[in-house]
């Protein structure tokens, strides 16, 4: 296997065990709570076409969809397979769109990818 891919995995594993963490910023001098994805479970919304995952404000669940057409598939076994292949690039994405929106439901599309 090549050392890209041992490092890949290496940190996919550790995002999965701590969450992707982004600074905590003081907004009006209290301190907002950091966006983790502690959980790595993942699901094809057959009737939303896309892949459902969910990540962390302090107490609070904040649920995402990134849409197939965002991953560039069509099936739901290969959507999946994309965002586990892409799982660094999708939180990232993800964490920037919860900083724009800050809404409980949010929807990832290829512009938010890109």
């Amino acid at each position: 296997m090549p050392l890209a891919s041992k490092l890949r995995k290496s940190v996919d594993r550790l995002i999965g065990v701590i969450g992707l963490r982004h600074k905590t910023a003081k907004i009006k001098g209290r301190t907002k709570m950091s966006l983790v994805f502690p959980n790595r479970s993942r699901s094809f919304d057959e009737i939303k076409n896309g892949v459902r995952f969910t990540g962390y404000d302090g107490m609070f669940e904040v649920k995402f969809l990134v849409e197939a057409s965002a991953l560039k598939q069509r099936t739901a076994a290969r959507c999946l397979s994309a965002f586990d292949s892409d799982r660094v690039s999708v939180l990232e994405a993800a964490a920037k769109l919860y900083e724009r929106r800050r809404s409980n439901n949010l929807t990832l599309s290829l512009q938010d990818m890109a």
